[in-house]
């Protein structure tokens, strides 16, 4: 099994955080809020049929989500370094050099 690295650059929209460690880079179709991670269609489906994910927010990548931190900003940002979405106001605070791509 190829080992993935720990820092990879992103053109455009961020992948399947799932798909992304067997080095598939399935488009993002929605994001857990609970895990905090994006996921692609397929793996959005495995996501929500886990009994243990039943209490888990999973909001479609198509529709606004707030920032758990700046509440007021919508998450419109995925820092590359960190693999998370973010907020511009996170973007400019804790993720200013990091490698980032739009949502």
């Amino acid at each position: 099994m190829k080992s993935v690295p720990r820092r990879m650059e992103f053109r455009g929209e961020p992948p399947c955080k799932i798909c992304s460690y067997e080095q598939n880079y399935s488009k993002t179709e929605a994001f857990c809020i609970t895990c905090n991670i994006t996921m692609c269609s397929i793996c959005t489906t495995k996501h929500k049929s886990l009994f243990t994910n039943d209490n888990h927010v999973v909001l479609s990548a198509k529709y606004g989500i707030r920032c758990q931190i700046h509440t007021k900003e919508y998450i419109s940002i995925y820092c590359n370094t960190c693999n998370v979405p973010i907020c511009v106001v996170c973007s400019m605070i804790k993720c200013s050099d990091h490698v980032r791509s739009s949502l």
